[in-house]
Formats: structure tokens, C-alpha cells, sequence
């Protein structure tokens, strides 16, 4: 018996094992049972296929249905087999027992009729057949046999039972005429004696191979799980279902053959379940049998009718009161021929008993609700179905659910009458957010225009300002142009254009300080009318909206009493969303503010979160816990989280820019530089402003400080180099270049610039970043100017203030300045204060894994600290196999490998940076054979072209990833441009390659094959490893740059 059954392989196993028993002993009487197209045919036919080869005479008969054939019908198919199958001998030794088989056949009138003698006489021939072969009766359909036939497969199988003879039928168990049969009547005693095997539908899986069977390929898996659902997993409803997809209809068309059976079924079915099938149909897929009840005339009968229609398998029992159909082709099949009119008052009904019942509401999904008050038409005022829409799509954000919060909000504004323009304003803008956060600006134009257009219509200005703050957006794009015209015109409208001084003083501060102004005037104006009206909804935008163009170094204190003020506006509207978002940035303000009872803040704003069983705020709560975490030295604990916050973001473009920036902050944190160019480039990904300036602070913490210093000129050329909530990173930013670079005009005017927020921490993009204290980086340019005495006083106030936020990160590096910072100063107790200061920090450093920390230590003692080094300071040898590595006085040996190579090219040109196409191609082609024959551009301008045109591909990258073809064009002009230059100057010859191909591939494998090597140290001799995280960097060029000069042997 084959196997090519699909899901069947039990059952298979159950049928050959009685083919064999009756082969070896005796037979027996077998029962397959299901509902239609299941595959019981299918079964029982392989089944006799498998008898037939196994040497036994199969004989079959089907039953009709009942009044159009006569009795015994399928006895007669059976008779007609035996004589024409069976041998002679074997027949006529069956038939001398008497008349009855040539009665059966019609052959000989019985005078009068002997049931007993007729049914002893079909079973004394099927004995005396079975003594020559065995037999296999396949009896097919027995829910249509007549009473007859019924009595007589109960005698044969009764005197059968230890003869060769199997018998095997099949029945629908689910019709509601199996259960008034006459074969219902001995049922108890057939079953008593029968191995009884049940199909139901294939699982999801088995429905995928069937598929694939039909069709000869894979179907995706989106559409295998939606064919599953629609069929229930029914073989015949999936092949169905595969054949009207193959011929170019939709999946949610019904095959007419599956029509045809879903029929037949329900007409069989009693009135009362067949209108509670049409109601469920209306519910949905899924329903609560409360709401059907509370849609009943007699809802007792409710709970009696779901049970029987559970037992027929029309519908599934999930639990918690819920059902669903078992397939959903039943339901649309009903769905589709109930009257137009009925439909929508039933779903109108829905909505209306959910309403009147809240109860019903904790059963009933806020999408499902919209559904039905969408599909209601008429019957549900359009302002209600609006308000249901918005509700599902706040449900859907709760749940992170992006995708489907945007089809409600189209709905919904489809759905709001054209005269309702205040309600088109709330929708659109509501829409338009949610599409920029996903798909970026251009994706949210068309909403928002709408916005504009409907505010401008209704002459509000109060509600043109809320259209120019929610749709304004600086961001690293630059200036939101059409967005600043917005905020003008609102801010004119509101008459705010008259304060006095206003105009003087923006004509002086220049544009950026006027839009700064516009926004918080408009904003603060927003609060003041909201509060004056008491209207709550509107002072929560307004003060959700003065925090955010509050943002900024020194406004702390204005952002914590705002979010106190919108959590006391959240406390007294019930409103857990606008509870959440004031604690999740309270703790910020808090923190920034250098104020300890932050962290009891993050403790309360987590707490929430998490009890709100809400995956947004749990995401939320994830990530907080990670940046306190990294923020207080537990670095594995900052790991894990991010590794389960990344699970949760999925593909959102917010949360993953932000998982990855976490990242990102605590590697520099840790000093592992050898993993952040991945990083810088996943962020360069989210906007390339954002990966320049987070992979020109890793460069100078890494020491390369000319580098840092073309991204400050860069930037700083700018009108403005960041937006607001980037300043304070920013700020650290020039901090440390300054201090690294030692010009003293810079480090005096980041210096100053500074000044103003010493007590307070930089802290940007709403807490995510925490770039220490700004006391912090006053000391560091102190001691790059070796103003010694204010350097001491700035760190020692650096680490305290880590101290009481329990910082230990930014404690460590406090104390390692003040340590260099005695060192330079030299007076007399200084250098043993310093020296017991960097043991201390170099071993809290080592112990909470801030390796950066330990290197810089090291490298950065005194010479006076050190012994003086009359040899080589470490050493690559390679024999050809082996590498012998050495440092700190240790010696380790290493099997070959391509990034042990690569470390020993950099060692040998300290400071230098070597291309990484040089590094894959040392042995056999130098670079520039690549760039052309004869040289013409120096190596400093192939640097800058390649620079830039990186820059420009990330750009163009960016741009075409938001849909802004535009920007995306003008980039890629330039880029044409730069490249027709370099092919005419090192000649390329016209080739179509794209420059930064062979660079780009290099630049990935180098940047692989070292971190390989620098892990496989981090194994065999940490120390060493410490030191080259620390000092190399990679990318489309390599560095070593150690601190202070360490000398190599290397051969």
C-alpha cells in the first residue's frame, strides 16, 4: 500500500496491518468516516489497491441515494463481483447452498420474501469464497444505503467475523441523515465491532505539499496558510482551491465544485443551526458565541446548537467561548447568497449589541468591530464607524501592528463625510504620521496635503498650528521647507507675528533661531488656549509638542515639568497612552538634570509598560532597560536586551534605528571598534548624516584625529550642522576632537560653548543617547589646554556626579582623566595619587569589559610610570605555517590566517592608512593597477573622490529608500559626474563598473578576516587583543594608530 497519500500514513499503517491479519488469521469489519472530500474514497481505494496485490478478490459497491436505487444495491455490485471474480469452483461451491444469490441478482422471484434466508445466503457464499481466496468488501457511501442493505453488512459482519473476509466501508459521519438512518439504529453494535478510522483535514504543512503536488512548484507560505484557512485542510477543497488559482482567479473566489458540496451539506442541516451558521457567517471567521446570542431570538438555543455544529465539524471550538469555522469556505460560501439588506443590518446589529452589552466588548476585537460598522453601510452612522476605525488602529499600534494602523486610518478617511473637516484633519494627520515613521516623508505628503487643505477650509488657526507642528519635520535631511512655510502661516494666523522684538531678533539670531522660536511660541500658545478651554485632547498634542521643540542642551528643567503635567493630564483622562509617554521621558529629563530619582522614574515607567501587556510600550520598556543598563557598566545585560528588542522591532524602521544606535553606544562604550562599521553602516542605512556623525565619533576615540577633524570642518560648514535633539551628541562631537587635535582656538571655543550646561548630562534623540556629563568634557578640554588645576576640579566633579547617578562607565573615565590630568600637573604627591588612580580604573575596567578604557590607560601612563623598554615592545614572526604573536611580556602561537596577515601590514606602517583592496591584493597586484595605467590624481584626491562618492552612494541609498527621487537624482547626477572625472584622469577607458565595487568588496572581507583574528585573540592573549581593538580601525581604508609609539618586530 503506497504512501502517496498525503497526512494519511497512520491510517495507511492501520489498513495494511488488517490486509495482513486477514492474509495470516481473519478479517473483520473496518469503518472509514468523514465529511465530504475528505479523502475516504481515496483511502479505501488504496486500501484495495494494496488487498488486491497482497492476493486478495476485492469487491466493491456503492450505495445510492436512498429512492433512487433499489435494496441491497451495493450487495448486488458485491454479488456480480463475487461471481465474475471468484473462480468456478469457488462460486459454484457458494451457490449450491441454495437460491438466494440468483434472487439477490434478480435472476429468481422469491414467493415469498425470507429475509434471513437471503442474507444467510450471501454470507454462506462469501465463506465458501473466502476458503479458496481471501476477500476484501468494500462497501462505499453507506450513509446513503437503504435499511436493507444495513441489515445485511450487521449480519455478515456478525458471522463473518473469524473468517478471511475484511470488510470496509465508508460513511459521512457529519450528515444529519447518518443519524436518522436506519445503519444509525445498529450503529452501537457495528461500531463495538469495527476498527474505525476518522479523517479530518490536513494540517498546514500537509496542505503546502498537496499544493506543490498540483501545481509542480512551492506556493509561498503566506498563501499555503490562507489556502489551510479558507479549506480547513480538506484535500478536496485544496485541489479545488489550487485548480481556480491555476486558472488566474482570486483566492477569495469560491470553486464551484467546493459550492456544490458546501450546499449539499447545509441543506441537510435543521433550520434553527442553519440560521446560526448565517449569523456566524456575518460575526467572521472567529466569533463569541455571546455576541451570536445576543443576535439570537432564542439565545438559550445558542449554547445548544454550537455543540452539534462543533460534532459535524462545521465549526471549531477555540475556547474562552470563541469558535471559528473549521472552513472558511463554508462561511464566505453562506456569506456571499445572504440578501444584501440582511447582511448589512447584521453587521449593523453587531456593532449595536456590542454597544449595549460591554460586556460583549472584552470578546469582540476592535478590528473586528471596525469591520462590521464599515460593512454595515448605512445602518451605522458614519461618525461611529470612524470612531471605531481609529480605535482598531490605536489597538493596532498597541501592538505594533504598522501595516494594519494604516489601512485603518484609510478607512477611516474614507469613511468621514466630505462637509466633517475638523475630523478630516484629525485623520489625515494621524495618517500621515504613521506613514512617515514607516516609509518616511514622501510616503506621508499625500495625507498630510489633505490635512493642510481641509484646516485651511474650516479657518481655525489653532487647528492649522496643530496641522504645523505634527506635519514640520527637521530632521538630517535638512530644513522641512514646505513644513516652515506651514509653521509661518499658523503662527501669522494666530496674530504671534506682532510680539514685540520678535522679527528684530530673528533677523539677528538667523534662521535657525527663528524657526526654534516659531515652533516653541506656537507650541506654548497650543498649552495656554488648551488649558483656558479645558480641553485635555488638545492640551496633550500641545504639550507633546512643546517638549519635542523643546529638545535641546539646557532645557531640562522646562521637559520634566512638562511631562509632569501631561501624566496629571493622563491621570484625569484615563488615558494610559499619554501616562506612558510622559513617564518614558520624565526619567530622561531627570537623568539630564544629573537628578538621582531618575532611575526610580525608569523603574516606574517600566513597571507600566509592562503591565499595559502592550508589545509597543513593552519594546519601549526593553530598550530603556538597556540604555540604564549600559548607562551603569552592565554590559551583558545591555546585550541581552537589545538581542530580545531586536526580535520585537522586526521591521520597523524607528525601532531598529534605535536598537541599532543602542548598539552602537554601548560597543564605543566597551571599546570593541572592531564591530562598529557594521554599525555605522546599518545606521548610515536610517539616514547617512546619522552614520557620519556616530562613525566620526568612533573614529576619534579610535585616534584617528584628521579624519575627525574633516568631518568637524565638514559639518560645521553647514548652516545647521544637526537638528536639536542631536546637539548635546554633537557637542561631544567637537569636545573631542578638539581636545584630541591639541588647537587650542578650538578647544577655547567648544570650551565656551560648553559652559553654560556644566551640571547637566548631553543627552539626545529622547534619551537614547547618554553622552556623559558635560562637567566632563569641560575637564577634557581643560586638559588639552593643560589648564591643569580646572582639568582636576572638572573631572573630580565629572566622576561624582557619575557617582551619584551610579554611573560607573562615565565614574571610570572621570577618574582616568583626573589621573592624567595629576600627571600633568606633576606635582609631588601627583604621580602616586595618579598611579594608584589607573590601577583602581584598570582593574574596574577589566572587570566590567570597558577594554577601550584598559588600552587607553596603558597606552596613555606617564614614561616615568613605565620601566623603559630596551627591546621590541611585541612581535608578528610567521615561519610560513605558524604565527608567533607577543606583547606585555606573553608569547602565544597561532595557525595561519588571512587576518593575522592583514594586523602584521598595519603594524608595520603605524599611523598610515592602507587601503583595503591593497590589504586582499598584497600578494599579487598593487591597488592602483586597479584605478588605471598612469596615475594623474595624487593619492590624497583619490582619497577625497572616494570619499566622497562613498557619501553619494549612501545618499542616493537613503534617498531612493524614502521615495525622494528627486534628492535621489541630483545625488546621482554628481556621482556621474565624479566618476566620468576619475575615468578620464586614471584611466579607466570607459568602463560602466561602478568605482566603489572592488573597493567596497575589499573593504567587507578585510573588515571580516580582522575581526576573526582580533576573536581568536581575545582567546589566546587578551592583552594583545585589548590593545588592537583599541588602536586599529577598519573601512575602505585601515589604521593602526596607537596613543604613544610601540614598536614592532615583524618579519
Amino acid at each position: 500500500m503506497t504512501s502517496h497519500l498525503i497526512g494519511r500514513d497512520q491510517q495507511v499503517r492501520i489498513l495494511q496491518d488488517l490486509i495482513t491479519r486477514t492474509l495470516d488469521s481473519h478479517g473483520g469489519l473496518a469503518l472509514i468516516s468523514g465529511d465530504a472530500g475528505v479523502g475516504k474514497t481515496a483511502l479505501a481505494a488504496a486500501a484495495a489497491q494494496h488487498a488486491q496485490s497482497r492476493g486478495l478478490l476485492v469487491l466493491n459497491g456503492a450505495c445510492w441515494d436512498p429512492g433512487s436505487a433499489p435494496d441491497y444495491w451495493p450487495w448486488v455490485q458485491v454479488v456480480r463481483a463475487l461471481r465474475s471474480g471468484a473462480s468456478a469452483t469457488a462460486w459454484e461451491a457458494g451457490n449450491e447452498i441454495g437460491s438466494s444469490l440468483s434472487i439477490m441478482l434478480g435472476e429468481t422471484v422469491m414467493a415469498e420474501p425470507d429475509e434471513f434466508r437471503l442474507h444467510d445466503g450471501v454470507t454462506t457464499a462469501l465463506v465458501s469464497a473466502a476458503h479458496h481466496q481471501p476477500l476484501a468488501v468494500v462497501l462505499e457511501d453507506l450513509h446513503w444505503a437503504d435499511a436493507a442493505s444495513v441489515r445485511l453488512l450487521d449480519f455478515v459482519a456478525r458471522h463473518t467475523w473469524f473468517e478471511r473476509i475484511l470488510l470496509l466501508g465508508t460513511y459521512r459521519d457529519l450528515e444529519p441523515v447518518w443519524h436518522e438512518h436506519p445503519v444509525h439504529a445498529v450503529a452501537d453494535t457495528l461500531l463495538g465491532k469495527a476498527t474505525t478510522i476518522t479523517l479530518t483535514g490536513l494540517g498546514r504543512d500537509e496542505v503546502g505539499t498537496l499544493m506543490a503536488r498540483h501545481t509542480g512548484h512551492e506556493p509561498t507560505s503566506d498563501l499555503v496558510s490562507e489556502v489551510h484557512r479558507r479549506t480547513g485542510g480538506n484535500p478536496f477543497f485544496v485541489e479545488q482551491t489550487v485548480h481556480l488559482l491555476a486558472a488566474g482567479d482570486e483566492i477569495t473566489a469560491i470553486p464551484p465544485g467546493v459550492a456544490d458540496v458546501v450546499h449539499q451539506r447545509l441543506a441537510r442541516l435543521p433550520a434553527a443551526e442553519q440560521r446560526l451558521l448565517e449569523t456566524a457567517a456575518v460575526a467572521g471567521h472567529e466569533f463569541h458565541r455571546d455576541v451570536i446570542a445576543a443576535l439570537s431570538s432564542n439565545p438559550g438555543s445558542v449554547e445548544r446548537l454550537l455543540p452539534d455544529l462543533v460534532a459535524a465539524r462545521l465549526l471549531d471550538a477555540l475556547g474562552h467561548g470563541r469558535f471559528a469555522f473549521a472552513q472558511d469556505l463554508v462561511r464566505e460560501t453562506i456569506y456571499r447568497e445572504l440578501p444584501p439588506r440582511q447582511v448589512c443590518a447584521a453587521h449593523a446589529a453587531i456593532v449595536h449589541a456590542v454597544t449595549r452589552h460591554p460586556h460583549l466588548g472584552a470578546s469582540t476585537l476592535p478590528s473586528e468591530l471596525a469591520r462590521h460598522a464599515q460593512l454595515a453601510g448605512t445602518a451605522i452612522p458614519a461618525g461611529r464607524a470612524v470612531e471605531l476605525l481609529l480605535a482598531a488602529a490605536d489597538d493596532a499600534d498597541r501592538r505594533m501592528a504598522v501595516d494594519e494602523s494604516v489601512e485603518h486610518h484609510r478607512r477611516a478617511l474614507d469613511t468621514v463625510p466630505a462637509d466633517d473637516a475638523r475630523t478630516i484633519v484629525d485623520v489625515a494627520l494621524r495618517l500621515g504620521t504613521r506613514l512617515r515613521r514607516r516609509r518616511g516623508r514622501s510616503a506621508a505628503d499625500a495625507a498630510f496635503t489633505r490635512a493642510v487643505a481641509a484646516a485651511r477650509e474650516v479657518g481655525d488657526a489653532l487647528l492649522l498650528t496643530r496641522v504645523a507642528l505634527t506635519v514640520y519635520r527637521r530632521d538630517l535631511t535638512g530644513e522641512d521647507r514646505v513644513g516652515l512655510q506651514l509653521i509661518r502661516e499658523a503662527h501669522d494666523a494666530l496674530g504671534l507675528a506682532e510680539a514685540p522684538g520678535r522679527r528684530e531678533s530673528d533677523r539677528d539670531g538667523g534662521e535657525e533661531p527663528s524657526t526654534d522660536r516659531l515652533l516653541q511660541e506656537l507650541a506654548t500658545h497650543g498649552v495656554v488656549e488648551a488649558r483656558r478651554h479645558r480641553d485635555d485632547n488638545a492640551l496633550t498634542f500641545a504639550l507633546r509638542a512643546l517638549h519635542d521643540v523643546t529638545w535641546g542642551p539646557g532645557t531640562a528643567p522646562q521637559r520634566e515639568a512638562v511631562t509632569t503635567e501631561l501624566a496629571q493630564v493622563g491621570h484625569r483622562t484615563g488615558s494610559t497612552e499619554s501616562d506612558q509617554f510622559a513617564l518614558s521621558l520624565r526619567w530622561v529629563a531627570l537623568l539630564e538634570l544629573g537628578d538621582a530619582r531618575y532611575l526610580g522614574a525608569h523603574h516606574e515607567f517600566v513597571a507600566l509598560a509592562m503591565s499595559r501587556e502592550s508589545p509597543r510600550y513593552a519594546l519601549a520598556a526593553i530598550l530603556d532597560r538597556a540604555i540604564i543598563a549600559t548607562f551603569r557598566g552592565q554590559f551583558d545585560g545591555a546585550d541581552a536586551l537589545l538581542d530580545q528588542a531586536t526580535g520585537h522591532a522586526g521591521f520597523d524602521q524607528h525601532w531598529t534605528f534605535v536598537v541599532d544606535h543602542l548598539r552602537w553606544a554601548l560597543r564605543l562604550m566597551q571599546g570593541r571598534y572592531a564591530e562598529l562599521d557594521g554599525l555605522h553602516a546599518r545606521l548610515a542605512a536610517h539616514g547617512p548624516r546619522h552614520g557620519q556623525l556616530v562613525a566620526a565619533i568612533s573614529t576619534v576615540q579610535r585616534g584617528d584625529v584628521p579624519t575627525a577633524l574633516r568631518h568637524l570642518v565638514e559639518s560645521s560648514g553647514r548652516a545647521h550642522p544637526y537638528p536639536r535633539i542631536y546637539v548635546p551628541l554633537w557637542l561631544r562631537f567637537q569636545a573631542q576632537v578638539a581636545a584630541a587635535s591639541g588647537r587650542r582656538e578650538l578647544c577655547q571655543q567648544i570650551r565656551a560653548s560648553l559652559q553654560p550646561y556644566v551640571g547637566q548630562w548631553a543627552v539626545s534623540l529622547y534619551g537614547c543617547d547618554i553622552s556623559g556629563p558635560y562637567q566632563l568634557w569641560c575637564a577634557v578640554l581643560d586638559a588639552a589646554l593643560e589648564h591643569w588645576e580646572d582639568a582636576i576640579v572638572g573631572f573630580t566633579a565629572a566622576g561624582e556626579a557619575a557617582e551619584r547617578l551610579h554611573s560607573r562607565p562615565w565614574s571610570l573615565q572621570a577618574r582616568a582623566g583626573l589621573a592624567l590630568a595629576l600627571i600633568g600637573r606633576g606635582q609631588a604627591t601627583d604621580a602616586e595619587a595618579a598611579a594608584t588612580l589607573l590601577n583602581d580604573v584598570e582593574r574596574e575596567s577589566i572587570e566590567i569589559g570597558m577594554n577601550g578604557l584598559v588600552e587607553h590607560i596603558r597606552q596613555a601612563r606617564a614614561p616615568a610610570m613605565r620601566a623603559p623598554v630596551t627591546a621590541a615592545d611585541g612581535a608578528f614572526r610567521f615561519d610560513g605555517q605558524v604565527w608567533q604573536v607577543s606583547y606585555a611580556g606573553r608569547s602565544v602561537y597561532l595557525p595561519d590566517a588571512k587576518g593575522l596577515g592583514d594586523l602584521h601590514q598595519l603594524l608595520s606602517c603605524p599611523g598610515q592608512e592602507v587601503a583595503a583592496l591593497r590589504l586582499v591584493e598584497r600578494d599579487h597586484v598593487a591597488t592602483t593597477a586597479h584605478l588605471g595605467a598612469d596615475p594623474v590624481l595624487d593619492d590624497a584626491a583619490l582619497a577625497h573622490y572616494r570619499r566622497r562618492l562613498a557619501q553619494l552612494d549612501e545618499h542616493i541609498d537613503w534617498a531612493v529608500a524614502r521615495g525622494d527621487d528627486g534628492v535621489a537624482a541630483r545625488h546621482d547626477g554628481e556621482r556621474a559626474a565624479l566618476l566620468a572625472q576619475l575615468r578620464s584622469a586614471v584611466g579607466l577607458h570607459g568602463r560602466s563598473r561602478r568605482l566603489g565595487d572592488d573597493a567596497e568588496r575589499a573593504r567587507k572581507a578585510v573588515t571580516g578576516r580582522i575581526r576573526a583574528a582580533l576573536r581568536r585573540l581575545e582567546d589566546h592573549h587578551p592583552e594583545l587583543a585589548n590593545h588592537l581593538n583599541a588602536t586599529i580601525s577598519t573601512g575602505l581604508t585601515c589604521t593602526y594608530r596607537p596613543p604613544t609609539k610601540v614598536s614592532w618586530e615583524l618579519r
